[in-house]
């Protein structure tokens, strides 16, 4: 089933985020980075409604493609070395990040929901600059987004990915 939503011109009442989701996710991350291959499929540093979370993430997923297990070591080690410590929330605020997460079996359930803010700020975004057709569909755990269409074009999969679109 296919519900279609109109949207002529939005008002943005407040951003969608949870930065304790964020929070859980991260210092899940920082718990058992080897989760992080997963997390990644499906979550990206623009996703992160908070700067500080946002650079952390891209911090730790630039330590994975190097080949480091990004855990708490030597994330914050990795913080210290490139004197960025004000850009991650300090490197206290970074040490705390696991005592965030309840529990690391339900990472990709954070890594779900994180994602799932961030489209919905990016349609809002797309829905102040002027008209916007959007489609949902029935899934397993509620609407997903299936079409997004501004000006005749398909956006569906650049909101999605963490992509912007440009309207008007």
């Amino acid at each position: 089933a296919q519900v279609k939503v109109y949207v002529i011109r939005g008002e943005r009442k407040a951003s969608p985020h949870n930065w304790e989701t964020e929070r859980s996710l991260l210092g899940g991350l920082l718990l058992d980075p080897d989760q992080l291959v997963e997390v990644r499929e499906r979550v990206t540093a623009a996703d992160f409604h908070k700067p500080a979370h946002e650079a952390l993430y891209a911090l730790m997923c630039e330590l994975a493609d190097a080949g480091q297990l990004p855990d708490t070591t030597l994330v914050l080690d990795e913080i210290a070395r490139r004197g960025v410590a004000e850009a991650v929330g300090g490197a206290g605020y970074v040490a705390g990040l696991p005592g965030a997460c309840p529990s690391v079996e339900n990472l990709q359930g954070y890594g779900q929901r994180v994602h799932d803010h961030a489209v919905r700020r990016r349609l809002l975004l797309a829905a102040e600059a002027g008209g916007v057709e959007l489609g949902f569909q029935l899934a397993e755990g509620g609407l997903q987004l299936a079409d997004a269409h501004v000006g005749g074009d398909d956006h569906v999969e650049a909101l999605r990915s963490g992509g912007m679109i440009q309207v008007g």
